[in-house]
């Protein structure tokens, strides 16, 4: 794609298209960290320990004789034989908050200047992607 030429002046206008495409990727990206969060939040930081009282329960064999715990005898397997790496990860997603909420900024700011360059429908259809990644951002704490 070529530059457009401002008719008024012998200034060139860039195109909107890289911070079209930087503000939907960030969206994305923010989109998939969400779930992690969301995963991290419901296996981990429920109240009461639930989770670790379920490792801990696993890793003594503990395991109860529902028909669905019984059916999942191989993940109870692997979770046995991982379950400090699944805190140590779970912790080190936590401690990336800050990444997490300044993609989302980033998602802003490229719709933003997607709306500083001509076609303005271009920022259009960013705009929506980078308000989606804001909220999201928003959302953990």
């Amino acid at each position: 794609m070529e530059a457009e030429r401002n008719p008024r002046s012998s200034r060139v206008i860039p195109s909107p298209w890289p911070f079209v495409t930087a503000s939907i990727i960030l969206a994305l990206a923010v989109h998939c960290l969400f779930g992690l969060f969301a995963t991290v939040h419901c296996a981990i930081c429920q109240p009461i320990g639930t989770i670790s009282a379920f490792l801990e329960s696993v890793e003594h064999g503990d395991v109860g004789t529902d028909p669905y715990q019984e059916g999942q005898s191989k993940a109870m397997a692997i979770i046995k034989g991982n379950a400090d790496k699944i805190r140590t990860a779970s912790f080190q997603l936590l401690g990336a908050l800050g990444k997490y909420r300044l993609l989302g900024l980033m998602s802003l700011v490229a719709a933003l200047m997607a709306f500083q360059r001509r076609p303005r429908w271009a920022g259009v259809i960013s705009m929506p992607f980078a308000l989606y990644a804001v909220i999201l951002s928003i959302i953990i704490m």
